[in-house]
C-alpha cells in the first residue's frame, strides 16, 4: 500500500494541491491525517484520476439548435443584447 502526499496526489490527478485538499474536505477523496499532513492511498488517487470528469473552466452553454435544429440560446441572448443598444 503506497501512500502519497497531497502534492504527489495533485501531480497524479493533474490539479493543484489546494484542489486535492478541497476534495478531501468534501469527502470525494479519502485521506488520513498524519501529524499535520494528509496522506492518500495511491490506489484511491489513481481511481479518482481515471474518473470521467468535466474539463477545467466554465461549462459551455447548451444550445437548442444542437438538439432541435432551431436557433441557439446563445444567439437569442446576443440578439437581445443588440436590441438594448
Amino acid at each position: 500500500m503506497e501512500q502519497l502526499t497531497v502534492a504527489a496526489a495533485a501531480a497524479v490527478v493533474g490539479v493543484s494541491p489546494g484542489r486535492i485538499r478541497q476534495l478531501i474536505d468534501s469527502g470525494e477523496l479519502a485521506a488520513e491525517k498524519v501529524g499535520r499532513d494528509w496522506v492518500l492511498r495511491r490506489s484511491v488517487v489513481e481511481r479518482f484520476a481515471a474518473k470521467d470528469r468535466p474539463g477545467p473552466g466554465r461549462p459551455r452553454i447548451k444550445t437548442l439548435g444542437s438538439q432541435v435544429g432551431g436557433p441557439t440560446i446563445a444567439a437569442g441572448l446576443r440578439s437581445k443584447a443588440r436590441a438594448k443598444r
